[in-house]
């Protein structure tokens, strides 16, 4: 009876060995794909224009055609350009998720103002600039050209 009882433990040592290594490779699978997200998140450039736009909005199709100037003009720098739309309830609440994705939800002001673009660097959380008009695109040529390391 002895012997029995030995051989039952072997194998539920083997058995648990098994199991931990299965275990093992499977924590390290799901580590390497957080580092592999991770690296993925640093790629995202430090500096985003973030655009909030809704429908209903007056001023929105004027600050669009200045956004689209301003994607034009930096589409070869390390700036992500993002448009958060609000319109409707169910894209507030995407739009909501996908700045808190891009950790820009806490510079936004409750709820979002539409009709804006804030220029914010991801890093420090600082809204760099904040463009409601067309009369405001020099500023944020500037904060940009700063950013980059360039002559205004």
């Amino acid at each position: 009876m002895r012997r029995g009882r030995r051989v039952w433990r072997i194998a539920a040592l083997a058995a648990c060995l098994a199991l931990a290594t299965l275990l093992g490779a499977m924590m390290g699978e799901r580590w390497a794909r957080g580092r592999a997200r991770e690296s993925q998140l640093d790629a995202v450039p430090r500096i985003a224009a973030v655009r909030v736009h809704a429908d209903w909005c007056g001023r929105c199709p004027l600050i669009a055609a200045t956004y689209q100037e301003l994607v034009e003009s930096h589409k070869n720098e390390p700036l992500l350009f993002v448009t958060l739309d609000i319109t409707t309830d169910a894209k507030r609440n995407q739009a909501q998720q996908l700045a808190d994705a891009l950790g820009v939800r806490r510079v936004f002001d409750k709820p979002f103002e539409s009709g804006i673009i804030k220029v914010i660097d991801r890093q420090s959380q600082e809204v760099l600039a904040v463009m409601r008009d067309r009369d405001d695109l020099p500023g944020v040529e500037r904060v940009l050209a700063s950013a980059f390391g360039k002559e205004p």
